[in-house]
């Protein structure tokens, strides 16, 4: 990938993007494995946090990748997005939305400084770091049931309406759904039980960058805001991954409220790995074979910028983003994206990423390098068979088979 620009295929994607002619547009897609949002069924609330210039960039891709892929939805009826944070970043995101579809929880509001106020928030010198911790309270306070709270790094790759399923697959006492923080059950390679000083979930911790709240149950069985005060004051000074421990700390203690949720709904560079193959990796084939493919893929840890800090980028979640940022809004509103050749650009960038690092394997006496680019390849291709999109064959030079073989 070192030798082809992003930011110029970004470019050409977005030529290619509104093109025209011939084209599969998001309303003919159809998502195998999403449960259609039926008549009198509740709206689903998605809640972001917003804060920074990056966190603004990041929350306008997860919000047109949920609109590329559910089609037909009606914005403010079946999805409701809340934003919460700082206000300009608010305001323009709020500003590519049709109203009513949007509401905004400024911190520098009085009712949302308030709900902060009643926690002893992580970094009091930083009020966005407790909204999170604040959220499932705000969402309850407006009378809010079902929740779908996500970083804002978090890009959907399948029909968001699928939340509706979760929610039913719930017992009589569960009320929040998350993924666990690494895949295998070996306890004493994962990192909470090697380095946390806090109680965590289960054998491996959660994580909390995709969380499904039912806040009534919750609300009725537990009190949210003295278990989340008495985390903090019993382990604020221990607390690494923020929101995420003090979100550990309460699901250890009531481990009865969680249903836990397949990896490919939380897939990061962490489940390929290559330093931890065995204790990270995610099995994503099953969900290629119950339709739906990788649900949502979560940049953590920066994965969605080119480099950081000399780290090696993953090409094909840099690729995703990009060109899901290069979307126009209007085209994502009415349904007119260009989805034959949204996905036959990112097609031939994967495959070359996959080439590069091919390459370089060898160069270093392996025979092959693992990475997270074959399973998104795999992914996309799958994508785009749900779809009937046509990709276009690679160069000689960049075939690749569904296993990401050269």
């Amino acid at each position: 990938m070192r030798g082809v620009s992003l930011a110029s295929i970004a470019a050409a994607a977005l030529l290619l993007l509104v093109s025209g002619a011939g084209v599969a547009s998001a309303a003919a897609a159809s998502d195998a494995g999403a449960a259609a949002h039926t008549a009198g069924e509740p709206a689903l609330h998605v809640a972001m946090v917003v804060c920074g210039s990056r966190c603004e960039r990041e929350a306008a891709v997860a919000i047109k990748s949920m609109l590329l892929f559910a089609p037909g939805i009606k914005l403010g009826q079946d999805l409701i997005f809340h934003l919460l944070g700082e206000g300009p970043s608010l305001q323009r995101l709020a500003a590519n939305l049709p109203a009513g579809s949007v509401k905004l929880h400024d911190i520098a509001d009085k009712e949302t400084a308030q709900h902060l106020a009643q926690l002893q928030h992580l970094e009091p010198s930083k009020p966005c770091a407790g909204l999170k911790l604040a959220l499932p309270d705000i969402m309850h306070h407006h009378g809010i049931e079902r929740v779908l709270q996500i970083d804002t790094d978090l890009i959907f790759l399948s029909d968001v309406r699928e939340m509706h399923s979760v929610f039913a697959k719930f017992n009589a006492t569960q009320a929040v759904a998350v993924t666990k923080e690494m895949e295998f059950d070996r306890a004493e390679d994962g990192w909470y039980h090697r380095h946390s000083k806090t109680p965590f979930f289960g054998k491996t911790g959660i994580n909390s960058g995709l969380i499904l709240y039912n806040t009534t149950r919750l609300f009725r069985q537990i009190d949210v805001r003295a278990e989340t005060a008495s985390a903090l004051a019993t382990h604020k000074s221990d607390i690494v991954w923020g929101d995420q421990d003090v979100l550990n700390i309460v699901l250890a203690r009531h481990p009865d409220l969680v249903y836990v949720l397949d990896c490919y709904w939380n897939y990061r560079t962490e489940h390929c790995n290559e330093a931890h193959p065995l204790l990270q990796f995610c099995d994503y084939r099953p969900a290629l074979a119950d339709g739906a493919g990788i649900r949502c893929i979560h940049g953590s840890q920066q994965a969605f910028v080119e480099e950081v800090n000399g780290r090696r980028y993953i090409a094909s979640f840099v690729s995703f983003f990009l060109q899901f940022e290069a979307m126009p809004w209007n085209e994502l509103l009415t349904e007119q994206v260009n989805l034959g050749s949204l996905f036959n650009v990112l097609h031939l960038d994967i495959a070359t990423a996959i080439k590069m690092q091919h390459a370089s394997a060898r160069e270093h006496g392996r025979d092959r390098a693992e990475s997270c680019e074959d399973p998104m390849l795999a992914n996309l291709r799958h994508m785009a068979r749900l779809r009937s999109i046509t990709l276009h064959p690679l160069p000689v030079t960049h075939r690749v088979h569904d296993s990401g073989e050269l």
